[in-house]
């Protein structure tokens, strides 16, 4: 059976990184770090390799997080709603307290939903990008 997996992403090849990227990217429930280190061990790259794939990585992943950034943006009242209300207060007392570097540490353990929090509180394009950025980049390095 993982024979089967690896065989598929294999054919895959680029495609099938960048779709379990952009699966993640969405906030959607997937573990995106577990496709990065398939990836890393099915391209079995070098180190210029890993830092250069990691910036490709990442900078699809921050764009394709911006659809859910403007979502929450556009519906504002309706994401309020949808998102638990726990998540929504654990995030909050974690970003007043730490500030908005709670994005980027976010993206690094893997909270999906921050992308929310972070349109919900008008945060702008550019500081969105960079925090995701620079949460997701290390953790992209270290699983290729």
């Amino acid at each position: 059976m993982l024979n089967f997996i690896l065989d598929v992403l294999r054919e895959l090849g680029w495609i099938g990184l960048l779709i379990g990227i952009a699966i993640e990217a969405l906030s959607f429930p997937f573990p995106a770090a577990i496709f990065v280190l398939i990836y890393g061990y099915l391209l079995d790259p070098g180190w210029g390799e890993i830092l250069f794939f990691s910036i490709l990585t990442s900078l699809f992943y921050v764009l394709v997080s911006f659809i859910p950034y403007f979502l929450s943006i556009r519906y504002d009242k309706f994401v309020r709603r949808k998102i638990p209300q726990q998540k929504l207060l654990f995030a909050q007392k974690w970003i007043d307290r730490y500030g908005d570097w709670m994005i980027a540490v976010g993206r690094f353990i893997g909270m999906g939903y921050i992308t929310y929090i972070a349109g919900l509180g008008k945060m702008s394009k550019f500081k969105f990008a960079g925090l995701t950025f620079i949460g997701f980049y290390p953790l992209s390095v270290l699983m290729f």
